[in-house]
């Protein structure tokens, strides 16, 4: 079948489906004064329809999986007919229940089974507008089943067995139409497959899925809107605004027309705006949201017919135009990496990072200090108000960025735009608000022109620092297109291989080595960029290692170009802090960071280390990294108190080759092997008293 034709078919029977469902939203006056009923119960009765929709999607998506989408929207639809029958012959409030909940379940055909005809007959860059037209039929059928249930109501009167039908008729006319176009949806409409091995999905891999989870928790609250708008409009248009039913259903109509002007346009957009699908999908998604999320507030409040009137239209753009692209977000999860899953898979190797660091530094320094208490440093304590201010002041705009990268998952710059805006109005208004609560001797005034003239002065001082990375981010950059337009990357990546042998051990060391010349007397940022350009690619396509994995590798690589000598900046900076030798403290920084420079290796041979998900695989080889990066900080900095230098320099290469197997080696038994080896060692120095860091006259 051709596009339109699919799409024509699919709409056609929304519309008469959303028809026979929303028309009970609009009969909820008719409800109360039929049967007396109380807000409560009415609320009842839309709970009872949308509870029969809700039960009955899981196992009719299934249905439709495995008969196709033909037979049951054309068998859902005959029940939708038969539903609004028996709401229209209704004799009490328990049937009334029963009528609707019937009506409900079987309007859980419609969208396992519309959704399928669209992704089924569509093609991939049409998909999300033909959703955004088939979402019309939901809305349009919605505003005209207000049009007919309030309109026929009080103009036309059947006298049926004596039983006088006012709203009833409406209810009657629906279920016909319903009937009519099932027939003809029957014989127009082809599939384009079917599925015989349809079955329950396996919930514990949906559940694993975290945009799969959290996009089900946000159509939980967008459903609550959608159908908090739909259900009580109309009483809210008669009891609170105080018009009439018939304007009621008008408003609903046009409320629901509203919402479909927000489907189309929403679903243009998903197809057209650029960037990755899902991102772009997704902050649609979310404007609506905050936007459906205002309007009901601004709804609230407002009084007047011509004003109430107007911020239900507008909620209705938003709140019932979002359940189009909601559909295409969901659709649209395919696997990626994301900004959270890059945080994810680098915090087990920054711990090892920054334990191995704190070890190391003790070792080096304890034997050089009088006096290791840390009790002097912390005798001043900070009064818990202040300790508290200090807190949210910086804590806030860390919130912002970690919501803007992780959660929002935005580019790096509107991060740091909207970090940096957080930081500006925290940092200001603190210290006003300290001022004008008394805690100092500061007032309002003068905090406010002191905050201003400290933010101006460290703005200049922000541009005299990154102005040099600036230029040589700027020069990096063109140094890339060069790079990528003369093909630079491909012949590194095969004279890499051939220098290798196809040998990874050999890769590897290689690769580290480039990382580190490439990186010399770069920022990170640079030197990430440009290894991850020229190096990582060879790791992923000639060896086949994992993407993160191999990203990690050449991050932490180039990182060491800070230690490393002759340049190492790192180090450059240090010396000049403290006054020290160059060459000593590269001497000191390459002893201290030694394990730094196998930790790399440890993402080559078990690349599950910087997996996206934290279990047991991944904490066993973290910790057998940390035990084996202390094993190599005690190996070359534990001052070994034996009679000979051989036994010295026997006793440091046993504890470094015994931590570099913890960490590297690929099978788990000699790891395990290596730890006991070590173990045993560190044990026999412990039962000798030869553990401490200083000298025994130091001690004494």
């Amino acid at each position: 079948m051709g596009l339109y034709r699919v799409v024509s078919l699919i709409f056609g029977w929304q519309l008469a489906a959303s028809i026979c469902y929303y028309a009970v939203f609009a009969a909820t006056p008719f409800f109360r004064d039929e049967f007396g009923l109380s807000g409560a119960a009415i609320g009842f009765v839309v709970t009872a329809l949308t509870l029969g929709y809700a039960l009955f999607l899981l196992p009719l998506g299934v249905v439709t999986d495995r008969y196709g989408e033909r037979r049951t929207l054309t068998l859902g639809l005959c029940g939708l007919a038969v539903g609004t029958v028996l709401v229209a012959a209704s004799w009490s409030y328990l049937s009334l229940l029963f009528a609707v909940f019937l009506l409900g379940s079987v309007y859980g055909t419609a969208m396992p089974g519309t959704n399928k005809a669209i992704f089924d007959n569509t093609p991939v860059d049409r998909q999300n507008l033909a959703v955004g037209i088939k979402q019309v039929g939901v809305t349009a059928g919605s505003g005209a089943s207000a049009l007919v249930v309030t309109g026929l109501t009080g103009s036309v009167v059947w006298y049926v067995a004596g039983r006088r039908l006012t709203w009833e008729v409406s209810f009657l006319l629906v279920g016909a139409l319903g009937a009519v176009v099932a027939v003809a949806f029957w014989f127009l409409y082809r599939p384009a497959t079917t599925s015989e091995d349809a079955s329950i999905p396996e919930f514990r891999t949906l559940l694993s899925n975290r945009p799969y989870r959290a996009l089900t928790a946000a159509g939980v609250c967008i459903g609550t809107g959608v159908f908090t708008t739909t259900g009580y409009t109309v009483l809210y248009i008669d009891e609170s605004v105080g018009a009439t039913v018939a304007y009621g259903g008008l408003v609903l109509a046009g409320l629901q027309l509203s919402g479909s002007v927000g489907r189309v346009v929403t679903g243009w957009l998903s197809d057209t705006v650029p960037g990755e699908p899902r991102r772009a999908i997704g902050m649609i998604l979310l404007v609506q949201c905050l936007a459906s999320g205002l309007l009901f507030g601004v709804v609230a409040v407002t009084e007047g017919v011509l004003l109430s009137t107007g911020a239900l239209l507008a909620l209705g753009f938003f709140a019932l135009g979002s359940t189009g692209v909601y559909y295409s977000c969901m659709a649209s999860l395919i696997p990626g990496i994301t900004y959270v899953d890059v945080i994810v898979a680098g915090l087990i190797p920054a711990t090892i990072l920054s334990l191995t660091i704190f070890v190391a530094v003790h070792y080096v320094s304890a034997p050089q200090l009088d006096n290791t208490s840390g009790e002097s440093l912390l005798g001043d304590k900070l009064p818990r108000s202040e300790f508290l201010s200090e807190s949210l002041k910086y804590g806030i705009p860390l919130a912002v960025l970690i919501y803007k990268l992780g959660i929002q998952q935005v580019t790096v710059g509107t991060a740091a735009l909207w970090t940096t805006a957080a930081m500006l109005l925290t940092g200001i208004l603190f210290p006003i608000a300290h001022a004008a609560a008394g805690t100092n001797e500061e007032t309002p005034v003068g905090a406010l022109k002191r905050t201003l003239w400290e933010t101006l002065d460290g703005c200049r001082e922000g541009v005299v620092v990154l102005a040099p990375v600036a230029i040589i981010l700027a020069a990096i950059n063109g140094v890339v297109d060069i790079l990528t337009a003369t093909g630079v990357p491909t012949a590194i990546s095969l004279t890499l291989l051939d220098l290798s042998g196809g040998v990874l051990i050999v890769a590897a060391i290689l690769s580290m080595i480039i990382c580190i010349i490439l990186g010399l007397g770069m920022p990170t940022t640079a030197s990430y960029t440009i290894v991850a350009l020229l190096v990582a690619p060879t790791l992923i396509s000639q060896f086949f290692l994992p993407e993160l994995a191999s990203h990690f590798f050449v991050f932490y690589a180039a990182i060491l170009a800070g230690l490393t000598p002759p340049i190492a900046t790192c180090v450059a900076v240090a010396c000049g802090i403290a006054g020290a030798d160059f060459w000593r403290s590269c001497v000191e920084a390459i002893k201290i960071s030694a394990p730094l420079f196998v930790l790399p290796f440890v993402f080559i041979y078990h690349p599950d280390i910087v997996s996206a998900e934290l279990n047991m695989a991944t904490a066993q080889i973290g910790i057998l990294a940390m035990l084996g990066a202390v094993a190599i900080i005690h190996g070359i900095n534990f001052p070994f108190r034996f009679d000979s230098r051989a036994q010295v320099l026997g006793a440091r290469v046993v504890f470094f080759v015994g931590g570099v197997i913890t960490m590297v080696y690929p099978t788990f038994l000699i790891q395990a092997a290596a730890v006991g080896v070590l173990a045993i060692l560190y044990g026999s120095q412990v039962a000798t008293g030869q553990a401490s860091l200083r000298p025994a006259e130091a001690e004494g």
